[in-house]
This record gives structure tokens, C-alpha cells and sequence, in this order.
């Protein structure tokens, strides 16, 4: 039971308790999906840090390796140049 004003954080959420709406709570983070991941890796949600962390999806415990893609993967840019 708590107090009409009280405010508390519990679970990664923000409470408030008010008269006029009663028990409202919100997550402390912003959901969503991250976009672009590596496809070994996935998104979890990080209770303890009240986030998300990125992790390979082989084994949580080893961040997601995330950066430029390998020198192989990215595309010949000669079809780019301009044709003089």
C-alpha cells in the first residue's frame, strides 16, 4: 500500500501514486530494438543496469563486437566513381 504522492523504482520502472490515476509506472529506459546488428548478436534487456546490453547470441557473457564491418564485406567503390 502506498501514500497518495509516494514515488519508488522498482524493476527498471519509475511509480508514482496519485488520486487522480492512481499506480502509474514507466520504464526507466527507452525500449526498442536496436537496428543493424550483426547477425550473431542479439539485444538484452540488463535488469541489473537498467538497460540493454548487446551480446552474441554463442554466449551472453561476450559483448556484441560492434564497429565498421570487415574490409571483404564492404562494396568495391570503383562503381561508385564518377564516369569522367
Amino acid at each position: 500500500m502506498y501514500d497518495y504522492g509516494a514515488r519508488w523504482e522498482k524493476d527498471c520502472k519509475l511509480c508514482r501514486c496519485s488520486f487522480r490515476h492512481g499506480i502509474v509506472c514507466c520504464d526507466k529506459f527507452i525500449s526498442g530494438r536496436a537496428v543493424n546488428l550483426p547477425p550473431n548478436c542479439e539485444q538484452l534487456i540488463d535488469k541489473e543496469a537498467c538497460g540493454y546490453k548487446l551480446v552474441l547470441k554463442s554466449d551472453h557473457n561476450v559483448p556484441c563486437p560492434l564497429g565498421p564491418p570487415p574490409k571483404e564485406d564492404l562494396p568495391d567503390m570503383a562503381m561508385f566513381r564518377l564516369k569522367p
